[in-house]
């Protein structure tokens, strides 16, 4: 597609501006033949003040009457994002909102690019929980790729929010997977406090081992609470609460002393402890 600043030097027919022009609407074909054969220099100035120029070009139009793109670079500017979307298996038609938007937010397509392949990148490398723990933060069902990001590019989520939410639904996802269904306050509260992926694996590795046998000691102690649950184990692991981290240590330094008295570790198959029984 070339681009054509010159308009042709004797009176006009739309046909012929339909060549120059062919990625133009037919509405502006025509009024660009109009402003042309009424004597305007540059028809382009007067199809800007044109009340239905938002409607031809959406989100071009600066508040100040100028305009971010020429005509001519607006469609090339959404063909570049267009471009973007399929390259993530997208039909850019069910974009066109997001796309104006991201024209009148002046975010450049390469910008859009690189957040898009980065979200595609983390989604695609992302574990079967941590899918379900982000689909269930969007509200949808479908755990596709597609889906997943299509959900990110949703107009009423704002980018910064769902890219946080990625990040949270990577924490939620690692716990979700040992078994704790945990809030998407608390994962927010763990991922802002530094959890990442990695050590949230670790940490939700640990928890499940413990979480069980503290949930015994807890009630064969007679522990103030009778329960242990994984909100009272991140307090007292991750977040280093005195009390609950006071509570864990208590209990299995109990447990360990009484250990010289014949109580044992009951174990499933797989070797995992799932609670604690006296001989």
């Amino acid at each position: 597609m070339a681009e054509h600043d010159d308009p042709p030097s004797t009176a006009t027919a739309p046909e012929q501006i339909a060549l120059i022009y062919p990625w133009l609407p037919p509405a502006v074909i025509e009024a660009y033949t109009v402003a042309w054969n009424g004597g305007a220099v540059d028809p382009w100035a007067i199809i800007r003040t044109d009340t239905r120029y938002d409607e031809w070009f959406p989100g071009n139009k600066v508040d100040d009457g100028s305009v971010r793109y020429s005509e001519f670079n607006y469609a090339r500017v959404r063909e570049e994002y267009a471009d973007a979307l399929r390259s993530v298996d997208l039909e850019p038609s069910n974009f066109d909102d997001q796309i104006t938007n991201m024209i009148a937010g002046e975010r450049t397509p390469r910008e859009f690019a690189t957040g898009l392949h980065d979200v595609q990148s983390r989604i695609i490398s992302a574990s079967d929980g941590i899918r379900q723990y982000y689909a269930d933060l969007l509200g949808i069902t479908d755990l596709s790729t597609a889906s997943l990001i299509a959900a990110y590019l949703d107009p009423d989520n704002a980018d910064e929010i769902l890219t946080g939410q990625i990040d949270v639904a990577l924490v939620g996802g690692s716990a979700l997977e040992r078994g704790f269904d945990i809030l998407p306050d608390l994962a927010q509260q763990l991922e802002s406090e530094g959890l990442v992926r990695s050590t949230a694996s670790d940490l939700f590795g640990r928890a499940a081992g413990l979480v069980p046998i503290l949930d015994i000691l807890a009630k064969r102690h007679n522990d103030s609470d009778d329960d242990f649950d994984i909100n009272e184990f991140l307090a007292a692991d991750f977040f280093k609460d005195p009390a609950q981290n006071l509570r864990m240590r208590r209990a299995l330094a109990r447990e360990r002393a009484s250990f010289s008295g014949g109580s044992q570790l009951r174990r499933s198959q797989s070797g995992a402890g799932v609670g604690l029984i006296a001989e």
